[in-house]
């Protein structure tokens, strides 16, 4: 894949799920963390990778010996890396780190 792509894909990725934490977080009252949208970024790039793993896994065969045989095990790895992404992602954006807003003077 080219790295162009992978970055453009990663931060198209990262501001869709950095958005939807904003919105969650205000829809439900609470103060979006930066954590959060930190830990969507980061997440969203690993999700990209785990996708290219995959992709490298089914592909057409390498003409490289070596590879045709860690093929399977690349794929495991790119499913691995995109559970575990998909999870920190889901987590970022539904639970994130988020304080509640402040409602108001106190009287």
């Amino acid at each position: 894949m080219d790295s162009a792509l992978y970055i453009r894909a990663t931060l198209f990725l990262g501001a869709v799920t950095s958005l939807l934490h904003i919105l969650i977080s205000l829809l439900n009252n609470r103060r979006p963390g930066l954590e959060s949208v930190v830990n969507c970024v980061l997440n969203s790039s690993c999700i990209v990778a785990g996708l290219v793993l995959i992709r490298l896994a089914v592909s057409n065969p390498s003409p490289c010996p070596p590879m045709r045989d860690i093929a399977l095990y690349v794929g495991i790895g790119g499913l691995a890396t995109l559970w575990v992404s998909l999870q920190g992602a889901y987590r970022a954006v539904v639970v994130g780190h988020t304080r509640r807003l402040p409602q108001g003077p106190r009287t």
